[in-house]
């Protein structure tokens, strides 16, 4: 009797989802978190409608790639957790260089509240990696360098930022700008407030410049050569 072989379970192909997120995500801060809720919110809901074409679905994981900055990219990060995504982290600095770093003034980059909420999410068990990108002498540079790196390594962008953001060096508005200029698929979320409200407005950039990984196709249970990411 001939028998059929049994099909091999089917491959998935990363798709790296890098982030940068404003530090400052309103001109003024909140009164309460409500607002913060809110952009937090809408932000997991943004990545979770992003793993929801039937290509992702069965066929690919989503990565998450940022930093660990405050504000931003710790939405990012607790986004990532909620939703199940693996997460790789990127630092200009080494996490206790990063996490106790001071201003030109002297004022601490973190708060100790905030360094412990930092510190609690890098131990998530969701977070798959620690990497510093750059050794340069300069923290500016430094800053540039990782942007560059996420960029470089992201199938596709997000950045989250303040409606009036200028772009700076290092900032999210270079990443922003670097991300569009190579044409990576960009989800640019800007955050202000209109007659009192807050509002939240997204908006794609280079959507169709991605073509997703190309898996095997099985035939009698033995998988054709894998095709290539374009990215």
């Amino acid at each position: 009797m001939t028998t059929t072989p049994a099909a091999s379970p089917a491959l998935q192909c990363t798709v790296t989802l890098g982030f940068a997120g404003s530090r400052q995500l309103l001109d003024q801060a909140p009164a309460d978190g409500t607002e913060l809720v809110q952009i937090q919110k809408f932000l997991t809901d943004q990545l979770k409608a992003s793993r929801t074409p039937s290509d992702y679905r069965t066929r690919h994981f989503l990565c998450g790639l940022s930093q660990i900055a405050i504000r931003g990219d710790m939405l990012f990060t607790r986004a990532c957790r909620d939703l199940d995504f693996p997460q790789w982290i990127v630092s200009p600095q080494p996490r206790d260089e990063f996490l106790n770093a001071k201003s030109s003034s002297g004022t601490p980059d973190f708060t100790e509240q905030e360094r412990m909420e930092a510190m609690t999410l890098l131990d998530s068990p969701h977070i798959i990696h620690e990497q510093v990108v750059s050794n340069r002498p300069d923290r500016a540079s430094r800053f540039e360098d990782t942007n560059l790196e996420i960029v470089r390594r992201s199938d596709v962008v997000v950045c989250l930022l303040r409606a009036d953001a200028q772009r700076k060096a290092g900032r999210t508005e270079d990443m922003l700008d670097l991300a569009k200029n190579r044409d990576r698929p960009t989800l640019e979320i800007r955050i202000g407030r209109r007659e009192g409200k807050l509002e939240i407005v997204p908006t794609w950039h280079n959507l169709t410049a991605y073509i997703p990984p190309k898996l095997p196709t099985e035939r009698q249970g033995v998988p054709a050569p894998a095709g290539r990411l374009v990215t």
